[in-house]
């Protein structure tokens, strides 16, 4: 990389980099401006991960990004399948290059996490689709640390909205994606008045209580893994609505967590829930939980055009009668 190269992608990091103080100044605005108070049904986290050492409040964006990172590599996941070698390799680089800007070290192996992101990638684009199905726009609900930009920024064209609310999430969120290399960064808190999400690709970062931002008609995919059982009960109304008219007529919702097992946030079954807000269960692989594979997943789509209700359809007992 040339003395230029190098000069770019440092102002650029520097440009985007979000303070902590700042970050809670402008919420703090954000809130009043929204009547919104201090501790509010955004930025609650139920069943956090305190207790792994991760509070939700942060001093050090560095040493918090790299906690993260730890934890996840620190779990041994069963592998439902062996991910293809290059979305594990695509995504190690991404991990390691971070990982190493920050420490100063050189970090260069697979990590857990990487074989977990290439697990995600291949089961979100599992099976072919129609063409006008193609994944361009994908808005992930709670992203952790920021890990599932590491494939999905390979492809060309790609917007992707991160959101979330929890300040500790979100700064090691912002670090993260700041050093991210050959993708356009926007940052809700570095202009919040003019903040807009485009058809410009690149990626976006913006707080979860300003859903009123995100476009009418316009996801093809959302991502929410390991996070809707957190959160409660009048966000995930929030954000179902959201999910019914952000994502477009054959868009995709991809869930991933333990299901029912475990749901510290709200109490809602979203199979039974989604049907309501226009999404229909279309890939549920038969797996045992935490031994064929850590964390469900589940794709939802949004139908182009009208699906019978359920209560619509025969009866199983007339069609038997019928059929003797």
């Amino acid at each position: 990389m040339n003395t230029l190269t190098k000069k770019n992608i440092f102002s650029s990091y520097k440009s985007n980099l979000l303070d902590v103080n700042k970050f809670r100044f402008l919420s703090a605005k954000d809130f009043k401006n929204l009547n919104l108070p201090q501790n509010n049904c955004y930025n609650a986290w139920e069943g956090g991960m305190e207790h792994r050492g991760i509070e939700t409040k942060i001093e050090n964006s560095e040493s918090q990004l790299l906690k993260l990172i730890e934890i996840w590599n620190k779990n041994d996941f069963p592998m439902y399948f062996e991910p293809n070698n290059y979305f594990v390799e695509s995504s190690a680089r991404i991990t390691n290059s971070i990982i190493s800007q920050i420490t100063n070290e050189k970090h260069q192996k697979k990590n857990n996490v990487d074989y977990y992101n290439a697990e995600d990638f291949i089961f979100q684009c599992a099976y072919h689709r129609p063409a006008r199905h193609n994944v361009n726009k994908i808005l992930e609900i709670g992203p952790g640390y920021g890990r599932q930009i590491n494939i999905w920024s390979k492809e060309k064209n790609i917007v992707f909205c991160a959101l979330e609310a929890i300040e500790s999430q979100y700064l090691s969120q912002n670090l993260y994606y700041s050093f991210l290399e050959n993708i356009n960064f926007f940052e809700y808190f570095n202009n919040p008045e003019s903040f807009e999400i485009k058809n410009n690709p690149g990626l976006y970062h913006l707080p979860t209580w300003r859903l009123d931002l995100l476009p009418e008609n316009f996801f093809d995919l959302v991502i929410a893994v390991q996070v809707l059982p957190e959160l409660e009960e009048n966000l995930m109304l929030k954000l179902l609505k959201t999910f019914q008219r952000c994502v477009k007529p054959g868009g995709a919702i991809y869930i991933r967590d333990h299901d029912l097992a475990w749901m510290p946030g709200h109490k809602f079954d979203l199979e039974k829930i989604l049907p309501d807000f226009g999404f229909q269960l279309e890939f549920r692989p038969v797996v045992i939980d935490k031994f064929d594979i850590y964390g469900i997943p589940r794709i939802f789509r949004k139908p182009e055009l009208h699906f019978r209700k359920l209560d619509d359809k025969l009866d199983i007992s007339q069609l038997i009668t019928k059929l003797n």
